[in-house]
């Protein structure tokens, strides 16, 4: 891994579970870890869903390897939120490679 490709910083969110005052289940999302990533755009497109546009992007980041990341978490990146889609260990490069997709909200 080259640290100097690293230049973008991203924060990785984990869910929590809580109580609504209703007493259900209410998933929230609290920092976890924030790091230095490379950060390489894959793919985007606008899709037309139930009369409306959405946008969707693929993107690519590179975090070292020693980051305990798993499915379900988020990923924040220059404001946008990227849900975890792959996540693929390089243990030549001593990197993790995560792909994420952008979420609409």
């Amino acid at each position: 891994m080259r640290a100097g490709l690293m230049k973008d910083i991203i924060t990785i969110q984990r869910p929590v579970k809580g109580e609504s005052e209703f007493s259900g289940v209410v998933s929230t999302y609290e920092n976890y870890i924030t790091t230095r990533a490379d950060v390489t755009h894959l793919s985007g497109k606008r899709v037309m869903n139930a009369s409306e546009v959405f946008l969707s992007s693929t993107v690519q980041f590179s975090v070292r390897y020693y980051h305990d990341i798993a499915y379900g978490m988020r990923i924040l990146h220059k404001g946008s939120k990227y849900k975890i889609t792959d996540i693929n260990p390089v243990k030549s490069t001593q990197s993790i490679i995560i792909t994420g997709e952008l979420v609409n909200e």
